[in-house]
């Protein structure tokens, strides 16, 4: 059967005409490189070369294979390399989908320091819900997820930290010393709680029921951005997660620990059980997992 061996050659002896230095250039003996010609001549019976004492002479036939063989060699060889670079971590592609207060906070600073170390790997966001991240990760739109910890077969998650609920704004009824707000203070307060749907609603709902109160929600925006601007405006408390404070992004507005009941989601990073990760995606969760949060 006719290899890559065979071509490499076939390609040595054309381009040098002379079976001693083509056998030279592809690191094989004089008498191997014959016989890999005389296969090719008599698996396909044609006659590549036009042998004499004093020359080699490529046919006819053999220019015009001659042409094909390089191109191919060409791509194939660059295809090899390709498959390196991406072993080697030297290219790649990984698409990581988060929570959107989590794309929006931490996410950014864990992409940067990863891009220090391997500049060459493009990584692509997509900021979604928890339900919609699990769906893309079985998709296979995302090779991983950072999101609320879910209980899915199908889905292996790795916890990272512990994310608590906060109050952000300026409250009717709090004192300036005050650290924390029991849930059932917020009765009478105007609150900003994000749209239903969304892990941080879901965990403002059980909050709520718990502490057996039920919130006066004027707002409920979809991007955490617009809840902080309506609650620096002062028409109301927003409810946020605590890792929102890792970017900063209301550091100029009181905030209070929300207890009794102490609500905390638990934040992992998520992929498909089913699915190896890419030498790229591998080299992303490996990153997070070791501490780069």
């Amino acid at each position: 059967m006719i290899n890559v061996r065979h071509l490499r050659a076939f390609l040595a002896l054309v381009e040098h005409k002379h079976f001693t230095k083509a056998a030279e250039a592809v690191l094989i003996s004089q008498s191997a490189l014959s016989a890999l010609i005389q296969q090719m001549e008599s698996d396909f019976s044609v006659k590549l070369f036009d042998r004499s004492t004093r020359s080699v002479e490529p046919t006819s036939i053999g220019l015009e294979f001659y042409d094909i063989v390089k191109k191919f060699l060409g791509e194939f060889d660059e295809a090899l390399l390709t498959l390196s670079e991406y072993g080697r971590l030297k290219r790649g592609r990984v698409t990581i989908g988060a929570l959107p207060s989590l794309a929006a906070t931490i996410l950014p600073d864990i992409v940067a320091r990863f891009q220090e170390e391997y500049p060459d790997i493009l990584v692509s966001i997509i900021d979604a819900p928890g339900e919609e991240l699990a769906d893309l990760l079985r998709a296979r739109r995302i090779d991983l997820a950072l999101s609320r910890t879910t209980s899915s077969k199908d889905i292996h998650s790795i916890p990272l930290f512990h994310d608590r609920l906060v109050l952000v704004g300026r409250l009717k009824h709090a004192k300036p010393i005050d650290l924390s707000i029991p849930w059932d203070q917020l009765a009478d307060e105007p609150i900003i709680a994000m749209t239903s749907g969304t892990t941080i609603r879901s965990l403002i709902d059980a909050a709520s029921a718990q502490a057996g109160i039920h919130l006066n929600i004027v707002l409920t925006p979809r991007l955490i951005p617009t809840a902080l601007a309506f609650a620096r405006s002062g028409l109301g408390c927003a409810i946020l997660p605590s890792s929102e404070q890792f970017g900063s992004s209301f550091a100029d507005l009181p905030q209070y620990e929300l207890v009794n009941p102490n609500m905390r989601r638990e934040i992992s990073l998520m992929r498909l059980r089913s699915s190896e990760l890419a030498p790229a995606a591998r080299a992303l969760a490996t990153h997070m997992a070791d501490g780069h949060i």
